[in-house]
């Protein structure tokens, strides 16, 4: 393609994974870009002398003139977040290729810029809800099709969510043979889906193979996880993503994953909150007669902050007090600085724009955390939601096709309107309309066991006391 072609035609031509480099002799230039949405991670490292890239961090460690210090101007917006938007990283001159970027080198000098980007909110094309509706499911029969070409043998990771459980389903029709899925389940029934599970693996016929995580799991996969996300453990469940690739690779090559439709459809309750911010805020000079109502109404939409920055908050862990109670030095504006830009270039108004600048941020880590989970066990993890002309139709649909504002029936029938249309379908209405879990670890639990409070206690503790990054006392309460 980039011979007949050039560089940028074929980029425009790829609908996928991928991280490449293309080094042209003949121009004596080399090219790294990065696939649109991010599905696969690539990083590089530049100081005066050398620029080195790589699908992983851990490779620069082997060259001599490679120096690993902590960015600590990273650290406020990891901690706030779990993990580092844009092209930031936790390592001074170490940068993450954004995703739809491209950065081309050459013998004394190198620059990165964008050659696509995702679309803004696009003006709704005139159908009927349920022409909409029709649309969006042939564009996604397609595109799990499409994604089931393999030479190797290929199954799915369901997590008895509708996301999941739909692309399990549609590509169930599609193979011929028996369709293999994995799962990870918990023995606490408050948070385990295998309930869910065992209605999805029915409805779709599939083959399931379902995998207990356990409390000693946790202290035995934590390193493991840890090495291969090139960065601290940010996000529990990616335990249980490592786990359930390490399994299936006994049996399959290739994993088809729901990753990505929460971002492109709108399947988080922020957006939700943020709808009905819209719808609340003309009436905050009346609630404030009443004030109990009024004080609950604050804390819940944060009308002390900006629309963009309540909604940028909406996805943090911590708080100024506690991201300051435990990085001393932090700043909070800093935390906040690059993503507030970010969100003031989106064009449009209303919850899409939450959505794209989701997918610029949030959904990357998702894909790096995923990606990198799965191929340390060379599991090819594929995420069928974000092809192309799926994500180009999404963003063309009318916003109440998404997210609506309030409903009666609740935030559970408010968000991801088209796609649980989609799976009703499929499956019946107490499975797609149930209340969201996100695949959460029993992590009270696990912290309590007498195994991880020693691990604890002569691992992690030494190493934090070490260190003296953090608040030492606080870590010790």
């Amino acid at each position: 393609l980039y011979q007949h072609y050039g560089l940028k035609v074929m980029l425009e031509m790829l609908n996928g994974m991928f991280s490449l480099c293309i080094v042209d002799l003949n121009k004596a230039k080399i090219y790294i870009a990065r696939d649109h949405f991010g599905i696969k991670p690539l990083y590089f490292y530049a100081n005066d002398k050398i620029i080195m890239f790589s699908s992983e961090v851990k490779s620069f460690y082997k060259h001599p003139l490679f120096k690993a210090e902590l960015e600590e101007s990273n650290l406020d917006e990891y901690l706030m977040f779990r993990y580092c938007s844009g092209n930031n990283f936790l390592l001074k001159n170490v940068q993450q290729i954004k995703p739809g970027f491209l950065m081309e080198i050459s013998s004394n000098s190198w620059e990165i810029e964008q050659y696509w980007e995702i679309p803004d909110s696009t003006i709704p094309e005139s159908k009927s809800r349920k022409d909409h509706f029709l649309n969006l499911d042939n564009i996604l029969t397609k595109a799990v099709e499409t994604q089931l070409l393999s030479d190797v043998e290929l199954g799915t990771q369901l997590s008895g969510g509708i996301d999941s459980s739909l692309i399990t389903s549609y590509a169930s029709k599609k193979i011929n043979t028996e369709l293999e899925s994995f799962s990870i389940v918990f023995k606490d029934e408050l948070v385990s889906e295998d309930k869910w599970i065992s209605k999805a693996a029915a409805a779709t016929g599939v083959h399931s193979h379902r995998y207990m995580f356990k409390a000693n799991d946790l202290i035995k996969l934590f390193e493991k996880a840890t090495w291969h996300l090139d960065q601290p453990l940010n996000l529990p469940n990616s335990l249980g993503i490592y786990m359930l690739a390490e399994n299936s690779k006994e049996l399959v090559t290739v994993l088809l994953s729901g990753e990505g439709a929460d971002e492109v459809f709108g399947g988080y309750s922020r957006y939700y909150d943020a709808k009905l911010r819209n719808q609340v805020e003309p009436w905050m000079n009346i609630f404030k007669y009443i004030p109990w109502l009024k004080n609950r109404l604050d804390k819940k939409f944060n009308f002390n902050s900006s629309q963009d920055d309540a909604f940028i908050k909406a996805s943090s862990v911590l708080n100024e007090r506690d991201l300051k109670d435990l990085l001393p030095n932090s700043n909070f504006d800093r935390a906040l600085q690059s993503r507030r830009k970010r969100l003031s270039k989106i064009q449009g108004k209303g919850v899409k724009r939450f959505l794209k600048y989701d997918m610029e941020t949030y959904m990357v880590d998702l894909l790096v955390r995923q990606d990198k989970m799965t191929m340390a066990h060379s599991i090819e993890n594929r995420v069928p939601y974000l092809d192309r002309e799926l994500v180009n139709y999404a963003r063309s649909l009318p916003e109440e096709l998404l997210v609506s504002g309030f409903k009666l029936s609740g935030v559970n029938k408010a968000t991801k309107i088209a796609l649980k249309e989609i799976a009703s379908k499929y499956f019946n209405e107490d499975f797609v309309y149930r209340k969201k879990s996100g695949f959460p670890l029993p992590l009270e639990f696990f912290f309590k066991t007498p195994e991880f409070i020693a691990y604890m206690e002569e691992i992690i503790l030494p190493g934090l006391e070490k260190r003296k990054i953090f608040n030492n006392i606080l870590i010790n309460d």
